[in-house]
């Protein structure tokens, strides 16, 4: 609990000024090595079983102002297994297809070194309903 002159704020005091006010919470990962990559994807129609994914580019992110704003990608990624992070995707593409979501993608992921077994962990930050190479022309013609 911490207080700020008159008002004390209580998690059931934040959660519901959050409610009536809105607002994002987003978690911070246990480690002081955070990195972003954003991998853009061509989700193909198909069954719930199976279709194409077809992975067209991936970035690590350039963070400018903070770590929570995005200034560019530096392509192609090399701060991850490239294995580990397609087979990620196929999971996230996948899902995507179930649930009727098709075309190019944005995916963004938060990669961390889990400090307890000492690995690389990917969590699922963002998806975006268009390609990472639309946000770099945009970037770039501006």
């Amino acid at each position: 609990m911490s207080s700020t002159g008159p008002f004390t704020f209580t998690f059931r005091v934040v959660t519901a000024v959050m409610t009536w006010l809105g607002g994002v919470v987003e978690a911070c990962p246990p480690s002081d090595s955070v990195t972003t990559v954003s991998v853009s994807v061509l989700v193909e129609p198909g069954t719930a079983d199976g279709g194409a994914v077809e992975l067209v580019a991936s970035g690590d992110q350039i963070h400018a102002d903070s770590e929570f704003s995005c200034w560019g990608l530096t392509c192609p990624q090399s701060s991850v297994d490239p294995a580990r992070l397609n087979a990620a995707v196929n999971k996230v593409a996948g899902a995507c297809r179930a649930r009727g979501i098709v075309g190019y993608i944005t995916v963004d992921f938060v990669t961390f070194i889990d400090p307890l077994s000492v690995s690389s962990v990917f969590v699922l930050s963002t998806i975006h309903a268009r390609s990472v190479l639309d946000n770099c022309s945009n970037g770039v013609s501006k």
